[in-house]
């Protein structure tokens, strides 16, 4: 070989490594992430009056995401909520079987069956629970994933239930070079069918969002939210939920009654209602609440209380403490400061989700006797104690007696309408 054609050669591979460094440093904007990249190099050179070339075996690597953390958060359409995000959602697919390819869910629609227009941005707010009927609605950041800053690129996610449903989605980034990452899938009741177009969610059946990235399985997150919230009205003595109260939510600051919102996100709700009885809303859904249940679908930020008229026998707030509540009937209960009147705040759009204890109103007489009107040192003195209830509801009652000072019970004397007791 002469020294012109080693002089050529050399130069046609600096030439092809110089390229391929600037497809690595700066031309990132035409990668596409999982893609496979074949690189063959040429070398050609001068011998006499020709030009042979020689073809290298190919060099082949992925391209992959660059490790940046990431979240999975889940979302509710709000539009008149003031804390709500714009965010275009340019779809969402799932998946009918594993490797089978993705479908696409169909339009997004409100509770209630209203569609919505995502042709532009839509409203949306972090939520922490769902009612059945709305969307859900979830949403990855991860940067990383933005690998052509001109595409709209998509990841995968999956949403499992408590009640046994599981969805594998597809999510659409909101825009060219956003990193961001949104999917809804509708929400019913009824037997799970998983793998559908529908998530089946249940009263408090825990939802579970998860995201991993493709090309970091040690990059996983993961959220959670509740199903269809409310709070419950009971008898702080016995468990038993209560019926036929009336149940106002106030802005705190104002005194007056607190705008509320139905679970299509647009409806007034009622910020008044009557415990165990069903409730429309402007858009004319009907809830339906349970025994002793009230609710406030989506409330704004804010300071709030709750004011409860409690029905014939009862009176609020309670004067019996949590800890009192734990062995009764329809426990756990969740109990706040709110629960006894207090105000609460809301540092996000949500619900409203905790209990209310009623205090039975009660005519308690409690009487205590001794048949010695003066006792000496080592005397025994007989006393009693009778509990009468005068009102026309009933009631639990537990007796504590304490000694005065210098007395002391002697074991095996108490009885009950005659028959003994046991010692505590």
């Amino acid at each position: 070989m002469s020294k012109r054609g080693v002089i050529g050669g050399f130069a046609r591979v600096f030439a092809a490594a110089a390229a391929f460094a600037a497809v690595a440093a700066g031309c990132a904007d035409a990668a596409v992430l999982g893609a496979q990249v074949d690189n063959v190099a040429e070398v050609s050179y001068s011998l006499g009056a020709s030009t042979p070339t020689l073809t290298t075996a190919p060099a082949s690597f992925v391209i992959e995401a660059a490790r940046t953390p990431s979240t999975i958060e889940f979302f509710r359409y709000a539009p008149s909520a003031p804390d709500a995000i714009l965010a275009r959602l340019n779809g969402s697919d799932y998946e009918p079987s594993p490797g089978a390819g993705f479908q696409p869910v169909g339009p997004l629609a409100a509770a209630g069956g209203a569609l919505i227009n995502t042709g532009s941005p839509v409203r949306l707010a972090p939520a922490d629970a769902f009612y059945v009927g709305e969307p859900v609605i979830v949403r990855v950041s991860d940067s990383g994933q933005n690998g052509d800053p001109v595409t709209v690129e998509t990841i995968v996610a999956t949403i499992r239930t408590a009640n046994g449903d599981f969805i594998t989605l597809r999510l659409y980034e909101s825009g060219p070079d956003s990193g961001e990452f949104y999917a809804y899938v509708p929400s019913s009741s009824g037997a799970p069918v998983q793998n559908d177009a529908t998530l089946t969610i249940a009263q408090g059946a825990q939802l579970t969002a998860r995201y991993q990235d493709a090309f970091d399985l040690n990059e996983v997150s993961t959220d959670t939210a509740g199903v269809d919230p409310f709070g419950r009205l009971f008898d702080s003595l016995t468990g038993a939920l209560i019926d036929g109260a009336t149940v106002t939510i106030v802005d705190d600051a104002s005194g007056q009654p607190a705008p509320v919102m139905g679970i299509d996100g647009v409806s007034a709700y009622p910020s008044s209602l009557t415990t165990g009885q069903t409730v429309t809303d402007a858009g004319g859904m009907v809830y339906a609440l349970g025994p002793g249940e009230f609710r406030f679908p989506i409330m704004f930020p804010g300071s709030y209380r709750l004011e409860v008229t409690p029905p014939a026998g009862y009176v609020a707030p309670s004067t019996v403490a949590a800890p009192s509540f734990a062995a009764l009937a329809n426990a756990p209960f969740t109990i706040i400061p709110a629960s006894y009147g207090a105000d609460f705040a809301l540092t996000a759009s949500g619900d409203v989700e905790f209990d209310f204890p009623l205090d039975p109103r009660t005519d308690i007489v409690v009487l205590k006797t001794a048949d010695a009107d003066t006792a000496s040192i080592g005397d025994f003195v007989r006393y009693r104690i009778s509990v009468e209830n005068r009102a026309a509801t009933s009631a639990s009652v537990r007796i504590a007696d304490t000694l005065p000072e210098g007395f002391r019970y002697q074991a095996g004397s108490a009885r009950l309408g005659g028959a003994p007791l046991a010692d505590p």
